[in-house]
């Protein structure tokens, strides 16, 4: 992998994860509008929970499968394999073409060690998040 295809990739991979981060923390933001007639208590669990959930999302982004969907006929297939044409009664329906990749965009031990620096950064600060709340209680 020469070094101008591993920087596409990391771009990739961080708008990605920024993309899906903002929509994750905008739907934390609406919630916690709506439920601005509720308890703080519960509108810090919403907001706590957005966050969370976008801190996690680039080791799942790196863990699960891609997935990706194209209509079945008048566009290319998404995997190299050949697909195989079937007369069926319900040729008229329209189908969905499912590929789960198994790899991940970087494979190797570069994402290996990407991830376990990342979850032990994030390891850190939830131990002192909750030395810290342990005091002041």
């Amino acid at each position: 992998m020469d070094l101008l295809s591993f920087c596409w990739l990391s771009l990739k991979f961080l708008l990605a994860c920024s993309i899906k981060s903002t929509v994750l923390l905008a739907l934390a933001w609406l919630t916690a509008i709506f439920l601005r007639s509720r308890s703080a208590a519960l509108r810090h669990r919403i907001w706590a929970s957005g966050i969370v959930a976008s801190l996690a999302l680039p080791v799942f982004m790196f863990l699960l499968p891609a997935w990706q969907a194209a209509p079945l006929r008048g566009t290319p297939a998404l995997s190299s394999m050949p697909m195989m044409e079937t007369k069926t009664s319900l040729d008229s329906l329209p189908a969905m073409i499912i590929n789960a990749r198994l790899d991940s965009p970087l494979s190797g031990k570069l994402a290996g060690i990407v991830v376990v620096v990342w979850m032990l950064g994030f390891i850190a600060v939830a131990l002192r998040v909750d030395i810290q709340r342990r005091l002041n209680a």
